[in-house]
C-alpha cells in the first residue's frame, strides 16, 4: 500500500547555496513579476488563459511569489504536440500540477472530479526564470501561440 511520505533533509552543500542566493531574492521575484506581466500582456486577449492575473491576484502582484508559469490551453488542445512542437523550437515546457487525486496514495475511484481532471489535461508550465530576457518572452508565447494554431 502507497502512503504520502516527506524528506525534508538539506545537506550542507546545498545550505550553502541557498545562503548566498537569498541574498539575491527580492532581484529574482522583481524579475519573475516583470516577466509574469509580460506574459499576461502577450498572451491578453488570446485563447491561452493565464491564471491569477485578475482581482485579488493582479492586486497583490507587487508582494507575489511567482516561482513557475503555468497556463491553460483551450479546450480539446492536444497538448503533448504542442509540447513537441515547442520542444522542436528549443523551448522546454512542463506539467506542474498533475491532480493529487490520481496519485496512488490518494487515488479512490468512487472520488470523481471532472472539472479537475479536464483543467489538468490543459495545464501546461512555461518557462520562467529570473535570467530569462523579455525577448524569450516574445519568443515563447508566439511559438506557443502558433503551435495551438492560434491566428
Amino acid at each position: 500500500m502507497a502512503f504520502p511520505g516527506f524528506n525534508y533533509r538539506m545537506d550542507e552543500m546545498r545550505a550553502a547555496l541557498l545562503r548566498v542566493q537569498l541574498r539575491r531574492l527580492p532581484t529574482f521575484l522583481a524579475r519573475r513579476r516583470s516577466l509574469f506581466s509580460a506574459y499576461a500582456r502577450r498572451l491578453q486577449g488570446t485563447c491561452v488563459e493565464l491564471p491569477f492575473t485578475a482581482g485579488r491576484f493582479a492586486r497583490g502582484l507587487a508582494s507575489t511569489a511567482v516561482h513557475i508559469l503555468p497556463v491553460l490551453l483551450p479546450k480539446g488542445c492536444d497538448r503533448a504536440a504542442v509540447m513537441e512542437r515547442l520542444k522542436a523550437a528549443g523551448i522546454q515546457t512542463s506539467i506542474h500540477y498533475p491532480p493529487i487525486h490520481t496519485f496512488a496514495a490518494y487515488r479512490n475511484p468512487a472520488h470523481r472530479l471532472p472539472r479537475t481532471d479536464e483543467i489538468a489535461l490543459r495545464e501546461l508550465t512555461l518557462p520562467l526564470y529570473p535570467a530569462m530576457r523579455t525577448g524569450d518572452v516574445r519568443t515563447v508565447a508566439s511559438t506557443l501561440l502558433e503551435a495551438i494554431g492560434y491566428q
